[in-house]
Order: structure tokens, then C-alpha cells, then sequence
């Protein structure tokens, strides 16, 4: 936390198990901030680590952890033990897992769902986490057009996230084309790319570039190559590799 000049992290004394801590950077400048599991280990930070956010509320830093009555979930911090709870519930069980990704958004945080059936937003709320279509920086008739046409969709941030702050990169299913990566921009557009035709491109490594973002994803007949698709919905392959001695695609 540079506004307060804090680190947070996980740690143990060997008396409360591992829970979250704080240091100013000092010799002996460090303390416990919040026992969050009073029975046992919270682990925070375990599958998503500490990711630091400018938020609409000031800075804050969001990690997961085990309360030992709500499963892992996500929690945000100001670098307070007032201003440290869990965001929200979103699971019986664990909402959070180690394939949650995140990605930092619309000043707040974009994460997805254990079971991948929604893609949420929060700016660090407590007791508020919201459908990313449902951001306050679309209006109404872009949620609703964005809610209706992502309805039938699943599987949302399936292996990575991405933003550069305004946009925001995704992957879903949907039983149009498949599991195919999807741009939303902040001023509420929303491009899929059907990158492979035949099937599913699982898309990966997001890259930005000049040119747009350049990523890994399975072609109809080319097996996995970079490609690069632009925010006026054109997709272009850069690559054309297959395997060393032979005309196979690379996998």
C-alpha cells in the first residue's frame, strides 16, 4: 500500500496460524493485521496472491482467503483491520480456487467465479460484487444489451483475463462458436472472435501490441499458432509452425 507505505502479506507467529500480516519496512515494524480464521489458517493470498488496485474508494489491496466458516473467498484490504473483510460469498464451499484469474479494471478488480458462470467486478466493496456487464460505467440499455447477448454464455475467463485498464480481454463459451476469446471495451462494445472455426481456440497468453492483442489459440487447420486480432473484430494469424521434418501443425 504506497499510500500508507504498508506491506501486506501472509504469516505465522506459531500462535494464530497463517494469517495476514503488515510491516512498514522498519526493524520490528511488523504486526498482525487480522486473524481471519480464529480455529485454524486463513492462508491469504494462497491462489491469487496480493494484487494492489486504485479503486473508486482509494487504494486497496484484494487477496483470498479461508475464514473457516465461508470457504475460500475473495477479500480486500486498506491496510485496517476495520477495512479488511471478505468482498462477498459466492460459493457453498470455496468461490475462489488456484484457476481463478483476475485482471484490474475500471478502477476495481475482475475475477472469475469457481465454476466459471460468471465473470464478476467489484471496486472493493463490502457485501458487493456485481456482473461485469453490470458495471456502473455502462448505462442501462448497454447492460441490458450486454446481459442479453452474454446470457447463453459459460465458462467465462476460462485460462486468463486480461486489461489494459479500458479494455478487458476474456474467454467464454457459448454454443454459437465455441470457447473463444471476447473483448469488452469500457465504452460497453463487445467482440467475439471465432478464431477457430471448427471448434474451440482456447486462446492464452494474452500480449498487447500496437497492432492489438496478440495471443496463442487453436486454428481450424493450423493447430495452435499466435494470433492477432484487433478491436475492429479482424483476426490474423502471424504464425504458421508445425513440427520440425514434417507438415504437422504444432500442438
Amino acid at each position: 500500500l504506497q499510500d500508507s507505505n504498508l506491506i501486506l502479506f501472509s504469516g505465522t507467529n506459531g500462535v494464530q496460524g497463517c494469517e495476514l500480516w503488515m510491516t512498514d519496512g522498519t526493524v520490528n515494524g511488523e504486526s498482525l493485521l487480522l486473524d481471519i480464521n480464529p480455529t485454524g489458517d486463513s492462508l491469504p493470498g494462497r491462489d491469487l496472491g496480493f494484487i494492489n488496485v486504485q479503486t473508486s474508494l482509494g487504494e486497496r489491496v484484494f487477496f483470498d482467503a479461508d475464514d473457516g466458516q465461508n470457504g475460500r473467498e475473495l477479500w480486500v484490504s486498506d491496510g485496517t483491520s476495520a477495512g479488511t473483510y471478505m468482498i462477498s460469498n459466492l460459493n457453498v464451499g470455496d468461490g475462489i480456487t488456484s484457476i481463478t484469474q483476475t485482471a484490474t479494471w475500471n478502477e476495481g478488480l475482475v475475477y472469475s467465479t469457481q465454476n466459471g458462470n460468471q465473470l464478476l467486478f467489484t471496486s472493493g466493496e463490502r457485501n458487493h460484487s456485481i456482473s461485469v456487464f453490470e458495471a456502473s460505467v455502462f448505462s442501462v440499455n448497454q447492460i441490458q444489451t450486454l446481459l442479453t447477448e452474454t446470457s447463453t454464455w459459460s465458462s467465462f475467463g476460462g485460462i486468463e483475463i486480461y486489461s489494459n485498464g479500458h479494455d478487458l480481454w476474456f474467454n467464454a463459451d457459448d454454443p454459437s462458436i465455441g470457447f473463444e476469446p471476447r473483448l469488452l471495451r469500457i465504452d460497453g462494445q463487445l467482440l467475439s472472435f471465432d478464431v477457430n472455426t471448427g471448434g474451440d481456440s482456447f486462446s492464452n497468453s494474452f500480449t498487447e501490441t500496437e497492432e492489438g492483442m496478440a495471443l496463442i489459440a487453436t486454428q481450424s487447420n493450423g493447430g495452435r499458432q499466435v494470433t492477432l486480432l484487433d478491436e475492429f473484430g479482424n483476426i490474423t494469424t502471424l504464425t504458421n509452425l508445425v513440427l520440425n521434418g514434417t507438415s504437422t501443425p504444432i500442438t
